[in-house]
Parts: C-alpha cells; sequence; structure tokens
C-alpha cells in the first residue's frame, strides 16, 4: 500500500512540474504563437520582428489618413483608404514606419534610428493597372512624409491583377537595407520605412508587411 501510495504521489508530482513547465514556456512564448497576427515579436534578447497585416489594419479617418500604434512602433500614411485583408490601400504618399515612443528628432519622429534592420518583406495585391513601388528611407511628423531620395531605395513592379505578390529585401545584398546608416545618419535623419507609389492617384493594396530587426 506504501508503494502504491509512493508511485500515486510521484506520479501527481510530476504532472505538476510538467503543467508549471508548459505555463511558463507558453508565458515566455506567447507573442510567437501569435505572431502571425500581427504586431511585434520579440524573437531573441535584441531581436524584433514586427508585423502588419489584416488583423492590424490601418485606421482611416475622414481625411484619408491612416494610423496604426503597435506598442513602440507605428504605422503612418496621409492618403489612403481601408482594405478589407489586408493592411491599407496607399496611395502616392505611401506608408511609414515609425517610433511613436522614442524622443523626437526635432519635428520627426524617430524609426530604426538605433536599430539595424536585417530583413522586409513586403505583399501587395496587383490593382487594375502595374504600378512601380518604392521601399525606401523616410522621415513623418505625423502629418506628412518625406523620403530621401532614391539612391537608398529599392523598386518594386507590382503587375496588375495579381495576389499576393511579395518581395524580401535583406542587409546582405540590397542597397535598401545594406546602406541603411546613410540616410539614417544624414542631416535630415531619415530612420523611418517608407513605401510609396509612384504617380499621383495609382494606389495599390498593400496586404502586408514584416520588418526583422536587431536592437542596440
Amino acid at each position: 500500500m506504501k508503494d502504491k501510495k509512493s508511485l500515486y504521489l510521484f506520479a501527481i508530482g510530476t504532472g505538476l512540474v510538467a503543467t508549471i513547465s508548459l505555463a511558463v514556456f507558453y508565458s515566455n512564448n506567447s507573442l510567437l504563437f501569435s505572431s502571425y497576427a500581427g504586431g511585434v515579436v520579440h524573437t531573441s534578447d535584441k531581436g524584433r520582428t514586427l508585423i502588419l497585416d489584416s488583423t492590424t489594419p490601418l485606421v482611416v479617418d475622414g481625411e484619408g489618413k491612416g494610423r496604426v500604434t503597435l506598442g513602440n512602433m507605428a504605422a503612418f500614411s496621409p492618403n489612403c483608404s481601408a482594405l478589407s485583408g489586408g493592411i491599407a490601400t496607399i496611395y502616392n504618399y505611401g506608408i511609414a514606419i515609425y517610433c511613436p515612443t522614442a524622443a523626437k528628432n526635432g519635428d520627426y519622429y524617430r524609426g530604426f534610428a538605433s536599430s539595424t534592420v536585417t530583413n522586409v518583406s513586403i505583399t501587395f495585391n496587383g490593382s487594375t493597372a502595374d504600378r512601380t513601388v518604392y521601399v525606401c528611407w523616410g522621415r513623418t511628423n505625423g502629418t506628412s512624409i518625406s523620403g530621401y531620395g532614391l539612391t537608398v531605395s529599392a523598386t518594386m513592379d507590382v503587375k496588375a491583377n495579381t495576389p499576393n505578390q511579395t518581395f524580401t529585401y535583406n542587409n546582405n545584398d540590397d542597397t535598401v537595407l545594406k546602406d541603411q546608416n546613410t540616410p539614417k545618419e544624414a542631416a535630415n535623419k531619415n530612420s523611418c520605412l517608407y513605401i510609396y507609389v509612384n504617380g499621383y492617384d495609382k494606389p495599390v493594396d498593400l496586404v502586408s508587411l514584416t520588418v526583422q530587426y536587431t536592437c542596440k
């Protein structure tokens, strides 16, 4: 009887340990489980992944300005419209990713100034005509966006009527990320990622955006 009781207590103890271990694991990794639902995911001590998608769309006001804030990161577009199944339909003024919680650089928000962006993945749905879209570095004051220029940028040729076109860039062989310190350290401090359409009144559907970066 004593042996059975000991085995029973041992089994109960083992079960509790396993339950506690599972609870701790889930608590420490809960962001990873929800990473595909949008937000900022801690991938390591200093590693981060920002995910914008249909679960984190821009909230568009009556003037066509769209915003969303996810912890210490945010996105802003001065000219967009709501998109079912994506982030937003953006027009020529595009969309900027910035940090709303850090001290501003003058009138402008900081972006990835103290971080290294290692990978960017952008998915579009094609519109009624082909579109040329750029990803570069810029700055925003929360009302407008300006870009550093095309010397540190990448071109995305979005084909008409074609869903889920994905463009991926990394900091090993793509100018927009490989040379990112150039615009960040320029006099006007362009540390925000900036995506915009080439040409007035040429909308494109921005479905998702993933940014992998490492903090200092």
